[in-house]
């Protein structure tokens, strides 16, 4: 299947399928940081910090998605793929957080590398597309990211339990390492990108 597809499509697939390996399981395991291992920690802190992700990703994105349009697609690639791991660094310092206010500085860090490379990564997405395949590599998007992160999940809940949750926010930091590196492999140099 991936066959079909060109090495940035399939470059950007292989990221995505590292990214939410990590993004779509981690949440419920920073539920169980904040309210168990936390000094201070609760479930209404956890609501609290949650809350205040979802608040500063938006509200810095989209000043940022206006001054994109200056960077050519190679920056952007670069942009993206350091800003991914860096958050995949931060997602290793949240596993050894003590207080409640280290997570609140390492969710304010990592929803800043968030709203860095959102915008940025979806449009590159929609470059690399081969428009006569489009719903064909949406859809595969789709699915290829589902496979990892069921598979990520169960590995979670065994990492957890056998060396503990600071030993899981080092695996799902490495995850957002290996995505924001396999991101990087879109800029193929061989074949200019075009940043129209």
């Amino acid at each position: 299947m991936l066959s079909i597809v060109n090495p940035r499509v399939k470059s950007f697939l292989i990221s995505d399928s590292f990214y939410y390996a990590s993004y779509d399981v981690m949440g419920a395991f920073l539920a169980i940081l904040v309210t168990n291992e936390i000094t201070n920690g609760s479930a209404e802190m956890l609501g609290f910090v949650i809350a205040y992700g979802m608040l500063v990703r938006p509200l810095i994105q989209l000043p940022l998605s206006k001054i994109s349009k200056k960077i050519t697609v190679r920056g952007k690639i670069k942009i993206v793929g350091i800003s991914t791991i860096i958050g995949g660094l931060l997602l290793v310092l949240m596993g050894q957080a003590t207080q409640i206010w280290h997570v609140f500085v390492i969710q304010t860090l990592f929803s800043i590398s968030e709203s860095i490379s959102f915008p940025l990564k979806w449009g590159i997405f929609t470059k690399i597309l081969d428009k006569r395949n489009v719903e064909f590599e949406w859809t595969l998007e789709d699915m290829v990211t589902m496979i990892p992160s069921a598979i990520s999940a169960a590995l979670a809940g065994l990492i957890s339990i056998t060396w503990g949750l600071s030993t899981l926010f080092i695996f799902f930091g490495g995850l957002y390492i290996c995505s924001g590196m396999t991101f990087m492999l879109i800029d193929r140099k061989s074949v200019p990108l075009s940043d129209n």
